[in-house]
């Protein structure tokens, strides 16, 4: 490195919330190319004299960032584009042409910390390899200049995440830090019982930019037994005292993005105890949810619905309160089946796809659980026996865990391969039928996101952010990013 060559330095807006996240991750990208250590400043403190005698990687949003709002003005960069999107540039130094700078601009403070986590996982492998020898590494930040670009990105689906029983998760720090990795913004956990440090899961889960939703039974079981007879009026209002109770003594208090609960529609019977399932669970959820709605008026409520028991009784469904979202689930063939590949059916699939998300009409709160990746294992299923501590077990339980996962993972990769373009319809349809106004969540548990971020994974967390992008490019995006494991 030439001794004379101006350093990098981080110019943020404020170093607080997702910002200050967003500075930290460009601080962890780049820092290892330099021989010197790099410094960050607050863009307030800095004069244009200054800016001209180093590379500045302005990180912020324009409301932020003054220098960001001004070389937006001056239009060294476009806009981004919406919210959660961000725009970013690599260009010569507006203030010195003869160096270099870095603009990562967020539409808000998410589309930053977004912003940040593509320039490291995509740009910087890609600018390494901007060569036309082989196998070598160009040196870029010091002996090769960074290779100019520009890119601007808004999700297609608004709430992209992951679904997963509480106890399937070993350590939820680095579940939800990969989670944010793969820019995911909700997650959905369902307990028997309310962790007891769940309000440190909810407060680390929204540092991540996370929303977080809690799941629990309103008259869901693992299997059909004698007491939940669906028939019995008496028994339908006691569930429902139970589930107003429940609320109020471990949900109401708590600073949760939503509660989403499942009833009795796991079954492929469309009756049980002799009455429509169908006809049964309406009225019984926007009972419950006009009683919830008057302890906490504004918590989303999100129903789990399996299609198996109501594939014939969707103008039944259609009644369910639209200010429930209904979130479905188990409705054919991969992305929707367990294993990637479950493909038969696909096509009629896709035709029932296309029903459920305006079954309400066009302003219908849709939302999805896909699958496909991991579950836990329900041959060795036991319930929760009461309130546990969430997320902390050993490092040596979760490497010795993450080995005994790599099978299936090797499994799940090569049909994820085989099959991505079902998924990626899949997601592309929603997103038209929806305009992105929906919640796509995929169930991922006891798969030990929090040891490493596997090549299905990825590839779900891009999908739902952006399905529109050619394969080809999206499978060599994905390949390059060094965080990702491919079995």
């Amino acid at each position: 490195m030439n001794q004379n060559t101006p350093e990098f330095q981080i110019i943020y807006g404020k170093y607080e919330g997702l910002e200050k996240k967003a500075a930290e991750i460009i601080a962890e990208a780049v820092a290892p190319y330099l021989p010197y250590s790099l410094t960050a400043s607050p863009a307030d403190t800095v004069t244009e004299q200054h800016l001209a005698d180093i590379q500045p990687i302005f990180v912020g949003t324009a409301a932020s960032n003054p220098y960001i709002a001004t070389l937006l003005r001056r239009e060294f960069l476009q806009p981004a584009p919406g919210p959660e999107g961000y725009s970013i540039r690599v260009l010569p130094n507006p203030f010195c042409p003869k160096n270099q700078a870095i603009i990562i601009m967020g539409f808000d403070d998410h589309g930053t910390l977004y912003g940040a986590l593509d320039f490291q996982a995509y740009y910087l492998p890609e600018a390494e390899n901007n060569h036309l020898h082989t196998t070598y590494f160009d040196p870029i930040f010091t002996e090769k200049p960074l290779p100019d670009y520009a890119s601007i990105s808004v999700p297609e689906i608004k709430f992209r995440g992951l679904w997963s029983w509480g106890h399937m998760i070993y350590d939820y720090k680095k579940y939800l830090e990969h989670m944010m990795r793969l820019k995911m913004n909700t997650m959905i956990i369902w307990n028997d019982f309310v962790p007891v440090n769940i309000r440190e899961i909810i407060d680390y889960a929204h540092s991540c930019g996370i929303r977080m939703i809690a799941g629990y039974a309103w008259g869901w079981e693992t299997a059909v037994s004698d007491h939940m007879d669906i028939s019995n009026p008496k028994f339908l209002m006691q569930l429902q005292e139970h589930i107003c109770q429940e609320f109020k003594k471990n949900y109401q208090s708590l600073n949760l993005d939503g509660i989403y609960f499942q009833s009795f529609t796991e079954t492929s019977q469309e009756t049980r105890n002799g009455v429509s399932i169908a006809e049964t669970v309406v009225p019984f959820v926007n009972a419950v949810s006009r009683r919830l709605s008057a302890y906490c008026e504004n918590m989303p409520l999100y129903f789990g619905l399996h299609a198996t028991s109501v594939f014939d009784k969707l103008e039944i469904i259609k009644q369910i309160d639209p200010e429930i979202c209904i979130v479905w689930e188990d409705c054919g063939a991969f992305p929707y089946a367990y294993l990637p590949s479950q493909t038969a059916d696909y096509e009629k699939t896709l035709a029932f796809t296309d029903q459920i998300t305006i079954l309400r009409g066009k302003s219908e709160k849709f939302g999805a659980v896909l699958k496909g990746l991991t579950c836990l294992d329900w041959d060795h299923f036991r319930h929760q026996s009461g309130p546990y501590i969430m997320g902390h077990s050993a490092e040596a339980f979760i490497r010795q865990r993450a080995i005994e996962k790599e099978q299936i993972w090797r499994f799940t990769t090569a049909f994820w391969l085989e099959n991505l373009c079902l998924a990626k319809e899949t997601i592309q349809r929603i997103f038209q039928n929806t305009k992105g106004h929906t919640m796509i969540t995929a169930l991922l548990e006891d798969g030990l996101l929090e040891a490493y971020i596997p090549l299905p994974a990825a590839l779900m967390g891009e999908l739902l952010w952006n399905s529109s992008q050619p394969t080809s490019i999206l499978l060599r995006r994905i390949a390059l990013r060094k965080d990702i494991r491919f079995s």
